[in-house]
């Protein structure tokens, strides 16, 4: 709880427009710079960074994190794939279709597009390709 009266203290810091600074030590700083900025980024002046939000409310996978994620487009379409568990699913609406259930469980799924092919793999198991329609 604060204390008041007279052993409160308002402190106020110069908004850094010159931005962060890392070359220079603390005590070397000019007033317009800082040496750490959380939760702000620079573009055209200082910015707070926007929060988050819940993307969807179901699970892929019930109760497993998801392990790999991927931003896929195709020529005509794009897709938010997942890795989590055994299932490597894409999202439709507001629910999760699966594409494979054959996965090794617990593992770091990688991702790569290229051509109009999202190719898939996790180290142990045989890696994948998948077009939007073809797995």
């Amino acid at each position: 709880m604060p204390s008041g009266g007279e052993n409160a203290v308002v402190h106020e810091f110069l908004t850094a427009r010159r931005g962060v600074n890392f070359r220079k030590n603390i005590t070397q700083l000019d007033p317009e710079e800082c040496f750490f900025s959380k939760n702000l980024f620079w573009r055209n002046g200082m910015k707070k960074r926007g929060g988050t939000s819940k993307y969807v409310s179901t699970e892929v996978s019930t109760g497993k994190k998801i392990l790999g994620l991927h931003r896929f487009y195709t020529s005509t379409t794009k897709y938010l794939l997942a890795a989590s568990g055994t299932k490597i699913a894409y999202l439709s609406g507001g629910a999760w279709v699966n594409i494979t259930t054959a996965q090794s469980d617990g593992i770091q799924t990688n991702f790569c597009t290229w051509r109009d092919t999202v190719y898939i793999a996790n180290g142990t198991d045989t890696p994948k390709k998948w077009d939007g329609t073809t797995f």
